[in-house]
């Protein structure tokens, strides 16, 4: 049995609506941290008091109704929210570093970079960032910019960073450093 370090983050929520490559725990996962749950609850609370409002100030009963069904609205796009952000999965394997995301079956699927392609990994990096361990990480792909991945609020997303360059320079003969004098 493999002991994991303590950095690493250990896959607890595997079941089987992720892809095969994510249920392995032969490689690291990343998943949303708790700050990529802040704008689903603002907004929440935001149309949650709009549709109280409406509804109990209204006088009309078109009103009252149209109040509880922004109430209602803002009930499902929480849940939607929050499902959506659960399954958001950030992990690599031997073929590269993807991003696993989707809630409905027509929105899931898998994207992201195959190694040869990968130019390098870096994560943005300030006070809030460090404070709160939720980074934004991007892996750029080496000949167009369009296929980078680029995802927000990664829990430890410095060490996933981290991780990826490490396995780059790895893989790549040309950074690898030889101690043997010629």
């Amino acid at each position: 049995m493999t002991s994991w370090p303590a950095w690493r983050v250990k896959p607890t929520r595997m079941n089987s609506l992720y892809p095969e490559a994510v249920r392995q725990p032969a490689q690291d996962i990343f998943y949303l941290s708790w700050v990529a749950y802040i704008r689903p609850v603002v907004l929440f609370m935001a149309m949650g008091a709009i549709g109280l409002i409406v509804s109990q100030s209204a006088r009309d009963a078109n009103f009252i109704l149209v109040g509880y069904g922004i109430l209602f609205a803002a009930i499902i796009k929480v849940i939607y929210d929050f499902a959506w952000r659960r399954r958001f999965v950030l992990y690599y394997d031997d073929d590269g570093v993807w991003v696993f995301r989707g809630l409905l079956p027509w929105n899931k699927g898998t994207d992201g970079v195959n190694w040869r392609d990968i130019a390098d990994a870096a994560y943005d990096s300030g006070f809030f960032s460090w404070l709160t361990k939720s980074y934004r990480v991007r892996v750029s792909h080496r000949f167009t910019q369009s296929d980078e991945i680029l995802v927000a609020h990664i829990k430890r997303g410095n060490q996933a960073v981290a991780v990826i360059n490490l396995r780059l320079m790895q893989d790549s003969p040309d950074l690898k450093c030889s101690t043997s004098s010629p």
